[in-house]
């Protein structure tokens, strides 16, 4: 069996999604990264996520790795595919969610909100599917949210929200 891969899998919902993955059974590669981001107060996230799999048993691998950039999802990827031979799962979880309509929203926020959360999930995919086509399995999962169908005062998280169940 391959690995499975979760992004912004060291805090939040992805570390949750990681934890139980290992505790299954699975062979769990989550990445996220160590700097906090808006709307987050989560930060250097790594090393007590592998405190956390070491005191309960489990292992994963885990890496700092950037879903915006293309560069560190191929890192990411390769290092699965050489360390489990096959990748069987992709969990597009990376995610900021910073609060504002869209006159308060900041082209900087609006720019880094889409690129994690829809630019992200895109590069993993595309970077994951010929593997998955090649070696005819493998599941994805893109998580969404509500909010994708339009929230007030989540203007940039709800557009990549959409954006996420469009793709």
């Amino acid at each position: 069996m391959g690995a499975i891969i979760v992004t912004g899998g060291t805090c939040g919902i992805g570390r949750a999604i990681t934890l139980t993955l290992a505790e299954r059974g699975f062979d769990v590669v989550a990445f996220g990264i160590e700097a906090r981001q808006p709307s987050s107060t989560a930060e250097n996230t790594i090393a007590p996520l592998q405190k956390k799999l070491a005191a309960l048993g489990l292992t994963a691998e885990i890496m700092a790795a950037d879903v915006t950039q293309s560069a560190d999802v191929k890192r990411v990827i390769d290092f699965a595919l050489e360390k489990y031979g096959a990748i069987d799962g992709l969990v597009n979880n990376a995610a900021i969610g910073p609060l504002g309509t869209v006159p308060e929203t900041s082209e900087e926020i609006w720019d880094q909100v889409i690129a994690v959360n829809l630019k992200g999930t895109f590069l993993c995919c595309k970077e994951v599917l010929p593997h998955m086509t090649r070696q005819k399995r493998g599941s994805i999962v893109n998580i969404g949210s509500g909010s994708g169908w339009g929230k007030p005062n989540m203007a940039a998280y709800s557009a990549s929200k959409g954006g996420i169940f469009a793709l």
